[in-house]
């Protein structure tokens, strides 16, 4: 019994040995030589002709690169949890490249080993979900593309050649991305939108030129892209850059071509540093931020953006003492920026801007940068009608168009200068105090251009247009002379105004055009030379003051607001509205002083004023009228108000004596001494006074006692 026994007790151990030795064949390298799609990865026949052994175990290959791909994908099942160290695929067909691999099976491909590596020759899809502490190396020239949330795996994920493509936002999971010279990662989800791959930090390899895309637009990229001084980073695809933060030392970051948008929020910043550029290839790229987002860059250097939006803000030279120029534009499409584009808060540290392309460039923040502004093509605008978008004092060169386009106030301290067009759009002011040197216009059409000297309007000789609306040139100061010729296009109502009360604005260039003349502001406007406009001038406020020399146009003039007054010519109609006044005589923003003023047809609406002053009883205001002279006042109820003064003075005039103070070649219809009356201030007691028109006069005659 006991040789049986002793028989008995061996036999376990021949099956334990045989078990440890057939194990140990299992966990080997293996070379895949079915021919057959679809096959398992279990099966041994699939594997080195069927002899086997089957690829499994850490450190261990599975070589799949000996094959003759047929077009289309070629597909390997991985049908049980496996470990394994190295993964290879390529095709034998160099010629016929249609084919490529892909690793089916929903279960865990654990890779183990000293430096596990997928090489990849040709387009290679892994479904699986990859787990390991040791990482992964993505070799071969072919892409790699993992498909399932890897975050079983870690170790860290490296790039050396080719292109790794994820369609998860865990497909690496969370681990650092390390990108070799001349390699590519792309994020390409098409299902799922909203999708971010996020939270890893990507570290491209010193010298080293890389390429990151992003595809579908609602699906985009966040983390931190680290390198060093030698680096380069091209952004491409169409998806964003969220929250994206660049650390890339003194190299470039070319956005191109890149479709998608990148977006700054909660805080998120893109810093550039030493004397980098960012190029945009292709149509550009949409740099989109929010009130917290924030792009920066270092030092000198160019940041090429295709288009901005949002309101974030985009912010200068944060290093060392230079410039750091924001060129936008390149996708050649209208876009409205309502952030800030700003210096860094060293003094010597500015931010520039080019505007490139030849769509248009709205901006509506209060921007503050102080480097040099240039239009080189297409169209700056600041702000868009209802809001105000400034610049502080920054010159601006324009070789495309320059627009104002505000709806509150907005001033511009730095010098215009180039061969572009100026533009001022909008109800609000824009105030130009440089001393400009651009060439071609202003061009105005809405609101008040507003300027404190000649030079403001740009070099000398150059042509102030007046188009498409009722917008004005104006002064803020006392004294100013505009000496340059002036033109109304056909439909508009350009024209001038004095700002203030204090203020005046003398035209001596001729205003010619087919439109007319809008005179507004609460000061002093004075035409000093003859003008050859085609249409009407109205006076809606302020004081219109027409010189010795000067002339308005054959049209009609109607003083709906303010005072129309002169010692000039006017050779058209010439209407009062109640509340208005006329008066002949010169005028200043402190003075007056007694003189004719020569009308066409004169008509005074109830409730206006004529003023005249006098010198003494043979030298005071008169007003000579080439036609009739016609009341709108209801009799005694409400006549034309004469207001009497000594010139120059508030002081009552009281001589007595008739006066002609309106001379007329037409007629008069009506009673005068119903129709006129002596405003209640100028009134004497114990004289009286009577209106009469005979002889081609309108005479005042004072009587009484004199005081």
């Amino acid at each position: 019994m006991k040789p049986k026994n002793r028989f008995l007790s061996a036999a376990p151990i021949v099956i334990a040995l045989s078990s440890v030795i057939s194990g140990m064949a299992a966990a080997q390298s293996g070379t895949w030589t079915s021919l057959t799609a679809g096959g398992n990865w279990s099966v041994i026949a699939n594997w080195n002709g069927g002899a086997g052994p089957i690829a499994d175990g850490a450190g261990n290959a599975a070589n799949f690169s000996t094959v003759d791909l047929p077009a289309g994908a070629f597909n390997v099942n991985l049908d049980s949890a496996r470990t394994i160290g190295s993964l290879n695929f390529n095709d034998t067909d160099a010629i016929n490249t249609a084919g490529t691999w892909n690793l089916t099976g929903a279960v865990t491909l654990t890779l183990a080993g000293a430096s596990p590596t997928i090489t990849a020759g040709v387009a290679t899809t892994i479904n699986p979900v990859l787990a390991g502490t040791a990482g992964l190396v993505k070799s071969g020239a072919g892409n790699t593309v993992l498909i399932s949330d890897n975050s079983p795996l870690s170790g860290g994920i490296s790039v050396t050649a080719g292109q790794l493509t994820t369609k998860n936002g865990l497909a690496l999971g969370t681990n650092v991305l390390t990108l070799a010279n001349g390699t590519t990662y792309r994020y390409e989800r098409t299902t799922g939108n909203g999708s971010t791959f996020q939270g890893n930090a990507i570290t491209v390899a010193a010298a080293s030129s890389v390429t990151i895309t992003t595809d579908n637009a609602a699906n985009g990229y966040s983390g931190v892209i680290t390198g060093d001084a030698s680096s380069t980073v091209t952004i491409g695809g169409t998806g964003a850059l969220a929250q994206c933060s660049f650390n890339l030392g003194a190299n470039t970051q070319q956005f191109g071509p890149f479709l998608g948008r990148v977006e700054l929020f909660d805080g998120a910043s893109l810093r550039f540093s030493a004397t980098n550029s960012v190029n945009n290839g292709g149509a550009g790229a949409i740099w989109d931020t929010n009130t917290s987002g924030f792009l920066t860059t270092r030092n000198s250097g160019t940041v090429n953006l295709g288009s901005v939006v949002g309101t974030g803000t985009l912010a200068g030279s944060g290093g060392a003492a230079g410039t750091a120029i924001f060129s936008i534009g390149a996708r050649n499409e209208d876009c409205v920026f309502g952030g800030i584009i700003q210096d860094s808060n060293a003094t010597d540290r500015k931010a520039a801007l080019t505007k490139v392309g030849t769509a248009k460039l709205t901006l509506t923040g209060a921007n503050n940068y102080t480097g040099a502004t240039v239009i080189s093509a297409g169209t700056l605008e600041l702000g868009d009608g209802g809001t105000t978008g400034s610049l502080a004092a920054t010159n601006i060169t324009v070789t495309g168009n320059l627009v104002f386009n505000t709806g509150g106030s907005q001033t511009i301290s730095g010098v215009i200068s180039g061969v572009g067009n100026i533009t001022k759009k909008g109800t609000g002011n824009t105030t130009l105090n440089g001393f400009n040197t651009f060439s071609v216009g202003p061009f105005i059409e809405g609101g008040m251009l507003v300027v404190n000297s000649d030079s403001g309007l740009g070099a000398a000789g150059s042509t102030v247009t007046f188009q498409n609306g009722s917008g004005k040139l104006a002064s803020d100061s006392a004294g100013l002379v505009i000496t340059r010729p002036m033109t109304v296009a056909a439909g508009a109502t350009g024209g001038f105004a004095a700002v203030d009360a204090t203020d005046s604005i003398e035209i001596s260039g001729e205003v010619s055009g087919a439109g007319g003349l809008q005179i507004g502001g609460s000061g002093l406007v004075r035409l000093g030379v003859a003008n050859s406009y085609g249409d009407a001038t109205s006076v809606i406020s302020g004081t219109l003051d027409v010189g010795a020399d000067g002339a308005t146009s054959g049209g009609a003039v109607t003083v709906s607001g303010g005072t129309l007054a002169g010692t000039g010519s006017i050779a058209g109609a010439v209407s009062v509205a109640s509340g208005a006044a006329v008066r002949a005589g010169a005028i200043t923003t402190d003075s007056t002083s007694v003189g004719t003023l020569s009308t066409g047809a004169l008509t005074l609406a109830g409730g206006s004023t004529l003023y005249t002053e006098f010198v003494n009883s043979s030298d005071f205001d008169k007003i000579v009228v080439s036609g009739n002279v016609s009341t709108t006042a209801a009799s005694v109820a409400n006549p034309v108000l004469v207001d009497l003064r000594l010139e120059n003075s508030v002081a009552k005039w009281t001589n007595l004596g008739t006066y002609n103070l309106i001379q007329y070649s037409g007629t008069f219809t009506g009673n005068a001494n119903d129709l006129f009356e002596v405003a209640p201030g100028s009134v004497q007691s114990g004289l009286t006074y009577t209106f009469a028109a005979s002889g081609g006069f309108i005479t005042l005659t004072i009587a009484g006692a004199a005081p």
